[in-house]
């Protein structure tokens, strides 16, 4: 008697069972990091799933969260965890990405193929004289439809109060009757937490069983690394040239476009770092050379419109450099002063940082340490 089992599908339900206990009626913190734990070790044992750097440069930070949130038990930690599972799966399986934000469309489209990864290995399962395929084939004729079918009924219901009222009657009237099927059948066993060992078979195959394409592995490979002078094509601009458009006008076509844009950049440098730098120096002269203890200060307000300016400096800075870096600016021969500038820009961004953290080590140091402060703390590192 022959037995054709993937190895996978015996993982799979192991990791269904794992998901129920550490997930059912569980709070997260150390059982993330145990889940954590668990999905870096199937992925890098997988001996379909190839070692390569960036599976490691992407396991490190999920770790690095997951460990964090034993910690920190906080929605936009545990929002974190799950956007670095999904850049960790693209990575993994698709050796070629090179940006985060493929792969994180990757690892979502990854995780979305848990049942149609499990429907694929069942199809190939053979036990004896049992195959599995008859069963699994007609499956697919259902899914789709019943998919749209649930979706249509969830809009026609919060179009229709009328509709959302039968709709309510015939899904619970569905669920009762297979509550009670499965209530005679399996006495002592729970639907719901069967219900969660299943969605953790879901996302276990979406974990280790990859998607075979390539579509988005040669979009990335026709991108290069290097920084390269292209010529702008005039006739059809792309959608970043008529963003600047709206900006500089017909300044762009002219034959002295390059010039003109360094003289603006050199200009707009110099009225930022200007205004940065009065913002600097009162925090030089009010914060760093004036030591003295008052008690009357207003810590929290000082430190959050700390947090707040550096965030908008930031972002800001990044899209001013984006901006003028993103053409042939970089290749300009005279572009010295503005890309000194620039960097002074930078410099005086990355003080206004550590100015955030002297706010917060003297509001620790008067009023004691916080989760909040610790996260303002870790927000200012990154």
């Amino acid at each position: 008697m022959k037995h054709q089992i993937d190895y996978r599908l015996p993982l799979i339900i192991a990791g269904g069972l794992i998901f129920q206990l550490l997930f059912w009626d569980e709070f997260l913190g150390l059982n993330l990091l145990l889940y954590t734990l668990f999905i870096i070790a199937i992925t890098f044992t997988d001996k379909d799933i190839p070692f390569h750097n960036n599976k490691l440069y992407t396991a490190l930070p999920h770790l690095a969260i997951a460990i964090y949130i034993t910690y920190d038990n906080s929605i936009l930690a545990i929002i974190t965890w799950f956007i670095t599972l999904l850049v960790y799966l693209g990575s993994a399986h698709f050796v070629m990405l090179k940006s985060a934000t493929t792969a994180l469309l990757w690892g979502v489209i990854q995780i979305i193929s848990g049942p149609y990864g499990i429907f694929t290995k069942l199809n190939a399962t053979k036990i004896g004289k049992i195959n599995f395929k008859p069963i699994i084939k007609p499956i697919k004729y259902i899914v789709l439809p019943l998919l749209m079918v649930v979706i249509f009924c969830s809009l026609y219901s919060t179009a229709n109060p009328i509709f959302a009222k039968y709709n309510d009657l015939i899904t619970d009237s569905i669920a009762n009757f297979f509550n009670r099927i499965f209530s005679f059948m399996f006495v002592d066993i729970s639907l719901p937490k069967c219900l969660t060992i299943l969605l953790g078979c879901f996302i276990t195959a979406g974990i280790i069983i990859g998607l075979k394409s390539n579509l988005l592995d040669n979009v990335e490979l026709k991108v290069s690394d290097l920084l390269t002078r292209k010529r702008r094509d005039r006739k059809n601009p792309s959608l970043f040239q008529d963003f600047r458009a709206l900006f500089s006008g017909n300044q762009a076509n002219k034959k002295l476009a390059l010039k003109t844009e360094n003289i603006i950049g050199i200009i707009s440098f110099v009225a930022l770092n200007t205004l940065l730098l009065l913002l600097n120096g009162i925090d030089i002269f009010t914060l760093w050379l004036n030591n003295a203890a008052n008690n009357g200060k207003n810590f929290s307000a000082e430190l959050h419109d700390g947090t707040n300016t550096l965030i908008f400096s930031i972002v800001i800075a990044m899209l001013i450099i984006v901006y003028f870096f993103s053409g042939n600016l970089n290749f300009y021969k005279k572009n010295k002063w503005i890309k000194s500038l620039a960097y002074v820009w930078i410099a005086q961004n990355a003080f206004l940082v550590i100015s955030v953290f002297h706010r917060d080590y003297d509001y620790i140091f008067y009023h004691g340490l916080t989760y909040k402060r610790i996260g303002v703390a870790i927000f200012a590192t990154l």
